[in-house]
Parts: structure tokens; sequence; C-alpha cells
């Protein structure tokens, strides 16, 4: 047999060619997908094509955090390896929101992976800042001025069997922590004590989360910091000390908290902390059907800021409330409508409140459960003080109380107040605008652990409040992601792309392909 012959055949040097082009193409693909999948492991190469856009970065996230400038470095520091993370749907979304930040702020925002079972030492450092046991379940959020340590369970929200994740809660989660951590003197909330107050885990929380510092102060000896932009009075059951001359003789009593001259009254140091050479700040009040007389504290909220309580009215409507007995009262978002555009005024401070809660669907629920009656007098106020009523009761509401005899009275109380804002204005050096505001709120509950969840619109509007009452970065309105529908909801454009790219132009290329073989080897 003529081997040379043989090899200048057409056959075979037509076939060594179909076989060559056959084992380079496979070889291309199988390089391709090696390149890839090494690519893969260290960078998010997804696009993200659910409808709740889960792993996507909002434009208010963007807004905020473009503004912290040089004080933009964080790393964040997931625990163990990024494939055992992979493993799990849930701590991948985790993982692939980060890395959509590190995409996103490249070199300002770092992911690393640290597996701290073969590296124990390494979560040293944060553990003595936190004080907080880390394993790998967390994750850890180093800025330029602290730490954060989170948990991985932490991003989502539980359905309310407990036994579920039914939202993602990522962006939240991060973007406060990216602030937290990038702050050198974080503002101040300051939570009143001595008197009987109490203050849920869950306001806590979301002050925390939303960028804030929290202390706390009895101010019959304790000082307010002056970091301190919001301060915080919840459910008092003692009076306040307020100041009358006196002397050595002067009564401390419970009665009549009134103190000497030698010292400084708690009223005087609201006083103070709320007025103008401190540039003006805020104070929330939380009181309820419970809430008793308060003679001092009282007298302060009527003679500067308009604002008061009728201790032992309550209210209730049975047509709107969560519940039976009508005690948990549904509010109702009260807007400002402008005369010549016809348009809600979003230039009002309850707006600006309860904004985000009320342009949910058709607007979230605010439940106050066990409410007082709130009243509001603008003669009473220091002069320049306007109020505004922020969230109100339907008119279907009632005031229920009772009487010197123990009669129980039950009188119409339309719409009337559930949420009260007063509000300063003027201007400081350079003609800047200072404001200072104090709310008053008609229930306690409010603000407690069965209403913050996000189900309910008492969250959004507490952190409306938080926000428009403190002067510098505080986490933006943003929203948790569901997994109710997670189709896929892409631009026409876009679909019309990926249309053409599945069933167009990759088949005709494997045609094209299959008809140069065909053609090349028919002559064979």
């Amino acid at each position: 047999m003529n081997v040379r012959k043989i090899l200048k055949s057409k056959k075979v040097r037509y076939g060594s060619l179909s076989v060559i082009f056959t084992v380079s193409f496979i070889a291309v693909i199988i390089a391709l997908n090696l390149i890839l999948t090494a690519i893969a492991s260290n960078v998010n190469l997804t696009v993200d094509l659910t409808q709740q856009k889960l792993y996507s970065i909002s434009d208010e996230t963007k807004a905020v955090v473009d503004n912290l400038g040089d004080d933009l470095d964080i790393t964040i520091y997931f625990l163990s390896d990024r494939d055992l993370y992979a493993a799990d749907k849930y701590t991948l979304m985790v993982c692939e929101l980060a890395e959509e930040y590190e995409k996103l702020y490249p070199g300002k925002i770092r992911v690393e992976y640290k597996n701290i079972v073969r590296d124990p030492s390494f979560v040293k450092e944060y553990y003595d800042e936190t004080l907080t046991a880390i394993n790998p379940s967390n994750v850890i959020i180093k800025g330029k001025y602290h730490a954060r340590v989170l948990t991985l369970d932490a991003f989502f929200y539980l359905n309310e069997a407990g036994n579920a994740f039914y939202a993602f809660n990522g962006e939240v989660k991060f973007t406060g922590a990216i602030l937290q951590c990038s702050i050198a003197e974080p503002q101040v909330i300051t939570f009143t004590k001595g008197h009987g107050e109490t203050y849920s885990k869950m306001l806590q929380n979301i002050l925390t989360e939303a960028g804030f510092e929290l202390q706390y102060k009895d101010l019959s000896y304790e000082e307010i910091d002056s970091r301190t932009r919001i301060l915080i009075v919840s459910n008092p059951s003692k009076d306040f000390t307020r100041y009358e001359g006196g002397g050595e003789d002067s009564d401390n009593s419970a009665a009549g908290n009134i103190i000497g001259a030698e010292e400084m009254a708690e009223t005087e140091k609201i006083g103070i902390y709320l007025g103008r050479s401190n540039g003006y700040n805020s104070m929330i009040v939380l009181v309820n059907s419970s809430t008793p007389k308060l003679p001092t504290l009282e007298e302060y909220l009527l003679n500067s800021w308009g604002l008061g309580y009728n201790a032992g009215r309550q209210i209730i409507d049975t047509s709107h409330s969560i519940g039976n007995d009508g005690s948990s009262v549904v509010g109702k978002y009260i807007t400002k409508i402008d005369e010549e555009t016809g348009k809600i005024n979003e230039n009002t401070v309850g707006y600006n409140i309860h904004k985000t809660a009320s342009s949910i669907g058709t607007g979230s629920k605010t439940v106050f459960k066990n409410a007082v009656e709130l009243y509001y007098n603008a003669d009473e106020a220091d002069q320049d003080v306007t109020i505004e009523t922020v969230i109100s009761t339907n008119d279907t509401a009632e005031i229920v109380y009772t009487d010197s005899e123990g009669n129980e009275i039950r009188n119409d109380a339309g719409e009337t107040p559930l949420m009260l804002v007063s509000t300063v204005f003027d201007y400081g050096e350079n003609n800047v605008g200072l404001y200072g505001y104090v709310m008053l709120v008609s229930s306690t509950d409010f603000a407690s652990d069965t209403y913050l969840v996000n189900k309910y619109g008492n969250n959004n509007v507490l952190l409306g409040a938080a926000r428009v009452m403190s002067t510098e970065r505080v986490i933006p309105d943003l929203e948790y992601k569901t997994f109710v529908d997670e189709a896929m909801d892409i631009e026409l454009g876009t679909a019309t792309a990926l249309t053409w790219m599945v069933s167009a132009i990759l088949p005709t290329m494997i045609i094209i392909i299959g008809l140069v073989v065909f053609f090349k080897r028919r002559h064979l």
C-alpha cells in the first residue's frame, strides 16, 4: 500500500481538516469554560433579571454612598470559602449582592473570603471592637473608622410562622453598615431614663442600623451628649424635674419634682438642648392611654411647643383598626394639597416623614395601639413654632374615658391627631437654615416589636422622622425585596436581543459550520 498516495488523497486531507476543526472547536469550548469558571469563582458574572431586582443596588444607596467621598474605604469579609456559600441559594444571594457593591465601587469596596477555621486569629481584632462572638455565619464590614458584624440570617425576613425566608433585606443591611463604618463621629440618639421609660429591642435595632449611636441618660444628673440629634422619651410613668428658684428648702419629691437653684432641672436641660444656641435639635415623646398626668413634662411641651395629651382618654376606632376591640387604631396619612398645582405639597414635614409608608401600594397600615387623645394649641407655643398633624384617625374614631363617678363615657372624636410635630426655623451663620422638631406620638406601642415589622408602615414612618430630624448621613428609603414572584422582568429591547441570540444567531452559526463541513466532506 502506497502510504504517500493515501496521505495525499482528498479523503484523508478533507477528513483530517474536519477532525482538526472538530477537535479545535471542542478545545476552544473547554478552554473558554475553564477560563469563565476561574473568573466566576472570583467575580460575579450574573445579571439581575429578577422582577424584584434582588441583586441590584438602588439609586438611593448610590446617592448616599457617593456622598461619603474619601471616607468610603470598605472591606466586606465572608468568613469561609466562597464555594461553601454557593451551595445555598440564600447565602449565595448575600455574597452576590456584596460583589455588586464591589463592582460599583472598585478599589473603594472590596469583598474577601477568609477561612477562619484555618485562620481563627483573623477575627480577634473584630471581636475586641464589637464584643460579638464571630463564626462562619457572620459577615464583617470593616470601614475607615469602625467595623460591624452581621449574621447571614439578618439579611432576610422570616414569614409569620418563622420557618422560611420570605424577603431579602440585603441592601438595607449593607448600606446601613457601610454608612456606620464610614462616619468618624456618628450621630447620636439619646433615650432618657429614670422615669420608668421603656424601649423595644426592634426600635433600638432599627435606629442602630440607620447609622445612629445610641445612648441612655438620666437627665437628673447626666448631661445630653453634644452629638445628640434626637432625644427620645418613651412611655414615662414619672415626671421630670423643673426649676422654680428655691434653695435649701426646695422640694424634689415625686409630687412636685422641683429642684433648687444649685442644680439644673431636666426640662431646663431639654430646653437648652432644643434651643437656638445649640443650632436646634429634635425630640420625640411617646405616650399612651395609660400614661399618667406628668405636670412638668406636659407644661414644657405645651408652653414651648404647643403640644399636649389628655391623660386617660383613649382613642378607639372599630371601623379602622387591627383586631376586633378597636384599640389598635389604623392611622390616616395627612397630606396637604397645593392650591395652584392640585398636587401634594411635598415640602411639608408630615409628608416627608410618612412619604415612604404612604407610597407603598395603597399605603402601609400604620398602627397606634392604646392611643391617647392628643391636642395642640399654637397660641401657647413659643413664637415662630408651627404645628402640623402628621397622622390622624379616620372620622369614625371615638374617645373613651371614665368620669369621676366611674362611668364609661364615649364621645365621637372625628379626625383627631395620632401624631403631631412642631417645627421651629431660623437662620444661622452664613444664612444656613436651622430646624428644630418636637414630635408627640399618641401610642408607645407604635414603636413596639409588634408593629415595627415590615407589614406595617410604623417602621418607615419612624425612619422618615429620623431622616427629617437628623442633619447628617442617615440610611435612605430602601425597601426589602420579597421572593413571591421571581419571574424575569426585563425591558423589551433586552428581551428582543436575547430572543435573537437564542433563537437565531447561535443556531445560524451552528448551521453555517455544519454546511462548511458538509460541502467539504461531500467531495470525499
